[in-house]
């Protein structure tokens, strides 16, 4: 699965190989292209069943526009620089955490970030009941562990999520600093070893953020467009139902 390496990876990446094209240009042609990683659930995966949340939202942007979507798989760095998508998912809306990437940002549709994921057993459901005697799986050189270090928490280095979450069910770890759409992801294969879930903003802000999608350089009308479509989505449930269709639930903006 390997989610968050994944995620990371393209987290923003647009290249200027050709000029963005505009809501007219889009309609024209009958395709709104997305970027999309090739091989990471929940995200999307190429020739899977179900095919991934984000397959899934931009297939429904696209229908909104009254187009049909257009798949741009990319495993890399450079082919995430080199792609050309109109449209990116799940995008941290954070201007400044976008970089050069030259991405302009839809209005937000939801609330993620790290979540705290425990047994319910455990009970740990926020930062405060961290200490030097727990034990947390985080990733490593990672924001969690910095701001999990300056609080003297203890910690076990991992690379991959799917290996962290696994060490909570298995009793190997206290805790796990994960996405929302990882641990979400797990409950629902692992119904055995279900785990809560939590996202502890209150106490570290800088570890949640607004979601969006990310547009290259759109015009006005094709940003109103695709905040439409959001609206629409949002208020009829289809985004609700999509992401909960992969173990996530979508908490409102803030």
């Amino acid at each position: 699965m390997r989610v968050v390496l994944a995620a990371l990876l393209l987290c923003g990446l647009f290249g200027e190989a050709a000029p963005a094209r505009t809501l007219e240009q889009i309609k024209s042609s009958g395709v709104l292209s997305a970027c999309l990683p090739a091989n990471v659930l929940p995200y999307s995966r190429r020739d899977s069943n179900p095919p991934g949340f984000q397959v899934e939202v931009a297939d429904a942007v696209a229908k909104a526009l009254g187009v049909s979507l257009e798949k741009q798989w990319v495993i890399s760095h450079l082919q995430a620089l080199r792609a050309n998508c109109d449209l990116r998912l799940d995008v941290i809306a954070i201007p400044e955490a976008q970089g050069d990437t030259h991405l302009v940002l839809s209005k937000s549709y939801y609330r993620s970030g790290v979540a705290l994921v425990s047994r319910p057993d455990r009970k740990l459901v926020d930062l405060a009941a961290l200490s030097e005697h727990t034990k947390v799986a985080v990733q490593v050189s990672s924001v969690t562990a910095m701001v999990l270090g300056e609080r003297h928490v203890g910690m076990s280095m991992y690379a991959f999520e799917d290996e962290m979450l696994q060490a909570v069910a298995d009793g190997n770890a206290d805790a796990a600093m994960v996405t929302p759409a990882s641990a979400g992801y797990f409950n629902m294969q692992h119904p055995e070893h279900k785990l809560n879930i939590s996202l502890p903003e209150d106490a570290a802000p800088q570890m949640s953020w607004n979601i969006a999608l990310g547009l290259r350089r759109p015009d006005k009308p094709l940003r109103e467009a695709i905040d439409q479509a959001i609206d629409k989505l949002v208020a009829d449930g289809s985004m609700s139902s999509i992401y909960g269709r992969y173990g996530m639930t979508l908490p409102p903006p803030k």
